[in-house]
């Protein structure tokens, strides 16, 4: 038996839209579910839209006993999602919130570049700036560069460095605890996954983007078997584990990898 890990932004939706515009995708993850498959979702997106863009279709499709099969983890592992005889269970760790006072800086920051970024308010352990709609990706990638370096030194200056860190992706700027990442939300998955007493022989986990990768390191940290389908477009450099590029990019790559497989 084989486990399913899934980045959401440029895996199973669209980097423009935000949306699900590939429904197969959803079909195909709930069928593994059906197989008896167990599948992971990690993702920095907030609660609120990850359950009415992803998650609530994945439920709308499942029956209540496959759900046993489904762990999410959003805001970057400080957010558990896991199912009980088809009813949802959320756990938050509140003890990695990141302080008011930062926030308030971040914002004041942000202000000069909300013709790029806009404040991501629903976000519950951090503070994250997304990029609006439809914005040129040279200019994006220009101000998320001078906004990422503005804010690390906000950091600095309120002596939160050393456990405060501002992350990056392809679509949004994080400020958050050092704890919270994609190596977090993946020990919390396999933590699950031992109280399941699965037996796996290969974990698939498909990302986009470089912190995605630690989905892959932690699990072969963790000596398991892992394929890794990059959809994305950079150069990734040598692994421990292997990568699988479909040809096409982004929702259309993780669709074209699921239909093969």
């Amino acid at each position: 038996m084989n486990a399913w890990l899934f980045d959401v932004d440029g895996v199973i939706t669209n980097l423009q839209t935000r949306k699900v515009e590939h429904p197969q995708i959803i079909q195909k993850i709930v069928e593994k579910l059906q197989n008896n498959e167990p599948v992971g979702i990690i993702t920095g997106r907030a609660l609120p839209w990850f359950y009415n863009g992803v998650l609530s279709e994945i439920e709308g499709q499942a029956k209540p006993q496959d759900l046993s099969n489904l762990f999410a983890s959003p805001e970057f592992g400080a957010i558990t999602i896991n199912y009980t005889e088809g009813k949802r269970d959320e756990n938050i760790d509140k003890t990695l919130l990141i302080p008011s006072s930062l926030i308030d800086g971040c914002k004041s920051i942000a202000g000069n570049y909300k013709d790029v970024f806009y404040v991501d308010e629903e976000k519950i352990t951090h503070f994250t700036l997304a990029v609006h709609k439809g914005i040129n990706e040279n200019v994006f990638k220009t101000k998320q560069i001078e906004l990422v370096k503005k804010l690390s030194e906000l950091v600095t200056k309120l002596g939160f460095g050393d456990e405060i860190e501002v992350h990056h992706d392809s679509i949004a700027i994080n400020v958050k605890n050092k704890k919270l990442n994609k190596h977090l939300a993946t020990q919390k998955l396999l933590t699950w996954l031992t109280g399941k007493n699965s037996n796996l022989e290969l974990f698939y986990v498909f990302g986009d983007s470089q912190s995605d990768l630690q989905i892959g390191e932690e699990l072969n940290k963790q000596k398991k078997n892992v394929k890794f389908i990059y959809t994305g477009k950079d150069d990734l450099g040598n692994l421990p584990f292997e990568v699988v590029r479909p040809s096409k990019l982004y929702d259309e790559g993780t669709l074209e990898y699921l239909k093969s497989n």
